[in-house]
Parts: structure tokens; sequence; C-alpha cells
């Protein structure tokens, strides 16, 4: 519809109002390429510019900025270079309520003036080099409700009163540089679904307000320098799907993890203490769970069998005892690997684990330790030949 006679209001992705002045341009996936026309600062009554994942190079126009109804500004996923915040962007803090500008190759800080932008609802910057601190200023978006800065170059600490961001819902910081502690403010932001805070530098601990979090579905915790327990409330949080905290200090006790639809647990490579709370496997959504690497003791729960969508179930180098729980042949029906090795675990391999390497054609990995009677050099005493893939010398 485009380069034809017809009616611009009549254009593919154009939006008007009944003044038949255009307010929306929606463009997105277009295999569009070039620089942005600085002449889209003439359509003034233009609320929303949607050009998402397309091949635009050049910089932001300045002159967009003069738009004084301008309300969205998406332009992820293209190749336009320069500052991701031009200084004319601050004349719309009345109206700009999307500055969404991720994955391209956008430059720059995060200004100070970014808490003037009164009515900002989405900050979408991530995938660019974008380094500095996090203003503190930012905490002044009080209708903010999605920050996304993950894979930049940013450094500091987050601050300390993001918790007066109470509308926030989704947190994406990941893969960045930053230090210091998770605020225990935070416990604020009541509306919290997503908090991706991995590959940084944190420290301290994981602040208890968090588990007022009644609407989190995911946290992203992992290689950082978090320390001390997970909150036990962690284990009242009905809708959380994934937690991943591998590779940090934590200590403690699991939390006996209550949610029905938890999907993914990643504690690997903690310090972590106690039992393995059988509460876990009650979720009918469990897939993976990933707990070596710690100092868990007791029993594996008998109900890990009872997972029906479980995959991946890695408890090796612990202290476990006792016996491996035997499956049926109806359960653990999409298992692929599970690794026992490195504990202190007795008895042979259950007969029902190996009828299941041979009846499923993904079980690739089953580890375990052996220990042959005195005087046998058979190293599959324990666990049956070609039942195990893997056959270990564990703690004795």
């Amino acid at each position: 519809m485009w380069l034809t006679n017809n009616a611009t209001c009549g254009w593919t992705g154009i939006d008007c109002n009944a003044d038949d002045r255009v307010t929306g341009i929606n463009l997105k996936k277009n295999s569009l390429s070039g620089s942005l026309p600085s002449e889209l600062s003439t359509l003034s009554a233009l609320q929303s510019l949607t050009l998402f994942r397309n091949s635009l190079t050049g910089t932001i126009p300045t002159k967009l900025f003069t738009l004084s109804e301008l309300a969205t500004v998406d332009l992820e996923e293209n190749e336009l270079s320069g500052p991701a915040f031009p200084a004319e962007i601050f004349q719309l803090k009345e109206t700009l309520k999307a500055f969404q500008v991720s994955k391209n190759a956008l430059t720059g800080r995060i200004p100070e003036a970014i808490g003037t932008l009164s009515k900002l609802e989405k900050l979408w910057i991530a995938e660019n080099d974008i380094s500095g601190s996090i203003p503190d200023s930012t905490t002044n978006l009080s209708e903010l409700e999605s920050f996304i800065a993950y894979d930049s170059s940013i450094t500091g600490q987050i601050p300390n009163d993001i918790g007066d961001l109470s509308k926030l819902q989704r947190l994406f910081l990941s893969n960045n540089n930053l230090v210091g502690s998770i605020p225990p403010s935070i416990g604020s932001c009541k509306f919290l679904v997503n908090i991706y805070l991995e590959d940084n530098t944190l420290s301290g601990s994981i602040p208890t307000s968090m588990s007022e979090f009644a609407n989190l579905t995911q946290f992203f915790g992992d290689n950082n320098n978090l320390n001390g327990t997970i909150p036990s409330g962690f284990s009242d949080l009905t809708k959380l799907d994934t937690i991943t905290l591998q590779n940090n200090t934590l200590t403690g006790k699991i939390p006996a993890f209550s949610s029905s639809v938890l999907y993914f647990l990643n504690l690997m490579n903690n310090e972590m203490t106690g039992t393995i709370p059988s509460t876990i496997f009650n979720s009918n959504e469990l897939s993976i769970v990933y707990l070596s690497g710690n100092r868990l003791t007791g029993q594996i729960p008998n109900n890990y069998v009872e997972a029906p969508l479980l995959k991946d179930l890695w408890l090796n180098s612990n202290e476990l005892t006792g016996t491996i729980p035997n499956p049926s042949a109806e359960q653990l029906p999409l298992i692929t690997e599970i690794l026992l090795n490195n504990n202190k675990l007795s008895g042979d391999v259950p007969n029902g684990l190996c009828d299941l390497r041979a009846t499923l054609a993904n079980f690739d990995s089953l580890h375990a330790d052996c220990f042959p009677p005195v005087g046998i050099d058979d190293p599959n005493n324990f666990c049956p030949l070609g039942c195990c893939t893997a056959c270990l010398i564990g703690k004795q």
C-alpha cells in the first residue's frame, strides 16, 4: 500500500485519528534499512513509533523528540548507533511511556535526568554499550513497570531506594558489572514477577523482604557472590517456576518449595546443608533439579520418581546417604540425566533405573558410585554392566 496514490491513512501499519492525522506507525519486522528520516518530526500528532526488528542504521533523530504527543518509541533489534539517550528526549517528560531500544549498538550512560520522565512505564536498553551506574534518580520513575538493561556494561550498585518503584514487574539487569548487595527496599516492589540479576558481582544476602513477592515467577541470581541463606519464606511463593542461584556461597537449608508450578531449580555449587525437601517433587511441572556441589545430607526423597516431567536430576557431590529409590516402569517417562556420584549412598542402583535406561532412548546419563565387595575387582558390581554411563569411586 506504500508508494501508491492511496490515502496515507490506508497504508499498512499507519494509524490515524478522526482528522486523518498520523498517530501511529507500526512497521515491525518489515526488512527496513537505511537511516530514520528526520522528516518523522513533521508528524505532529504521532503518538507511537514501532520499528522493531528491522535493519535500520544511523542515529536516533533528535527531532523525533520534538513531537509533543509521542508516547511510544520502539526501535529494538536494529543496527542503530550513537547516543542511547539524546538530550532532546527529556522534552517528553509528560508523554513518553515506552522507550525501547534494546539490541542495537547505542552508547553512553543513563543520564541523571532520567528521573524526569515521569510517565515512563517501559525502559528497555539491553544489549547496547551502556556504561556507568544506574542513577539514583531512576527511582523517581513511579510509573515504571519494566526496566530491561541486561547484557550491557553497567557498573555500580542497584539503587538503595529501588523499592520506590512500587509498580515494577520486570527487573532485568543480568550480565553487567554490578556490585554491592540487593537492597532490602526491593521488598516494596510487591508486583515483581521476573528478577534477572545473574552474571554480576553482587554480594551480601538475599533480602528476606523478597519473600513477600506473591507474584514472583522467576528469580535468576546465579554467578554472583551472594551468601547467607535463601529466605525460608520462598517456600510460600506459589507462582515460582524458576529459581537459579548456582555458583554463589549460599549456606543453610533449601526452603521447602511448595509451588505447584516449579519447573527449574538450580542451586548447584554452593555450601548448602540439610536434607532435600520432598515438597520440591510435588510439582507436576518440575523438569530440572540441579543440587550438585553442596553439602546436602540425608536420603534422596522417595517421591522424586513421582515428578512426571522430570528430565534432569543432579545430586552428585554431596553427602547423601541411604539407598536410591526405585522407580516403576511407568514413572520418569521424560528422564534424561540422573547424577548420583560422589555421595555416601549404599546398596545397588535399583533395577527400575536400569530398566528405564534400557527402554528410554533419551536417558543418556546415569552416574553412580561403585563399591565392589572386598576382593572383587569388577567396578560394575554396584551398577550392573550396561546400566550406568559412568561408574565412579565416591566418598567412602
